[in-house]
């Protein structure tokens, strides 16, 4: 297990997802979202069940190390922050909801908002938000 590869699959599904809000019937998205441990590890496409107690713990406290943040703006930009050891890194894109998909570079995704989760599904991964208030 390698921590690049981790970072790379993080970023790439990420990346997967740009994303703009317009003014129609579409669930808003508005506002700050975070990305909580279990999703980043669920994402990371690691096989848990090969893993030792000792490694899935060692994975989990790498994760809580990680925070990752995706603000939609009312006018359709997409704010993706990653922090890690006391880096942080910022990625700007636009976004979309169009027929009931959000879609950001050229990519549709389907998504649904329910309560404070923002639930996102790609090529059958799914991202689950949590809106930061």
């Amino acid at each position: 297990m390698k921590l690049n590869k981790l970072i790379a699959v993080l970023m790439l599904v990420v990346l997967a997802f740009g994303l703009t809000a317009c003014g129609s019937k579409e669930q808003s998205i508005v506002g700050k979202w975070s990305l909580d441990a279990d999703s980043m590890l669920a994402m990371s496409g690691e096989d848990l069940s090969s893993m030792s107690e000792e490694e899935k713990e060692l994975m989990k406290g790498m994760l809580a190390m990680m925070s990752m943040t995706m603000e939609f703006t009312a006018d359709g930009k997409a704010i993706l922050s990653m922090t890690m050891m006391g880096e942080t890194e910022t990625e700007e894109t636009t976004y979309s909801l169009e027929d009931g998909k959000l879609v950001m570079e050229g990519e549709p995704a389907e998504y649904k908002v329910e309560g404070d989760k923002l639930s996102i599904t790609s090529e059958g991964q799914t991202l689950v938000m949590t809106k930061v208030k």
